[in-house]
């Protein structure tokens, strides 16, 4: 039997204008001998202006300090959001989506952690896109191998000097297109 859990994220890295936000799905087997982590990227955009939460952040980042700058963009993030899907190629519909798949070895004793990332090349940012997969997956492949209680929330926690911010957060219905709450 499967279990699934679904987080989301949105992430900024110190000096780049990109912020991401990152869909996930984790899900693994009941005897804990496989998990598959999927990471769907989009940007946040306001619904009803399509002005991108990158523009917002900048100019509200030119006139106060980051506290402020920070809790400003949560009361905006509550009502008014809508998610632009980030694609590898101009003309492709479909969304990004990278797979973590992290299996137990009996030959090693230990779970190995393999990334299916696609061609990134056309993707501003890309860098940006594998320190935070990586770290995520990291972040689950050390736990399982220390034998400790796996918690899920401990498995989104990233602690990365390049990142400037990072949020774990939900979605939910708004009056104006989608809410995000933290």
């Amino acid at each position: 039997m499967e279990k699934k859990y679904y987080k989301n994220i949105i992430a900024k890295i110190k000096d780049k204008e990109t912020i991401l936000s990152i869909a996930s799905i984790m899900t693994f087997l009941e005897d804990k001998s496989a998990f598959k982590i999927i990471f769907r990227l989009y940007r946040i955009k306001s619904f009803t202006n399509n002005i991108f939460l990158e523009d917002i952040y900048k100019i509200l980042s030119n006139k106060f300090t980051s506290d402020l700058v920070y809790k400003i963009i949560e009361l905006y993030l509550k009502n008014d959001v809508s998610f632009d899907s980030i694609k590898n190629c101009k003309g492709d519909n479909n969304t990004i989506k990278i797979i973590t798949n992290i299996k137990y070895s009996k030959k090693l004793k230990n779970y190995q952690t393999f990334i299916e990332y696609p061609p990134l090349l056309h993707i501003k940012d890309s860098v940006i896109i594998r320190i935070l997969i990586s770290n995520i997956s990291k972040n689950l492949d050390s736990l399982l191998n220390s034998n400790k209680f796996v918690n899920i929330n401990d498995i989104f926690a990233i602690k990365n000097n390049q990142i400037e911010f990072y949020v774990v957060h939900k979605i939910y219905n708004s009056y104006n297109g989608w809410g995000i709450s933290w």
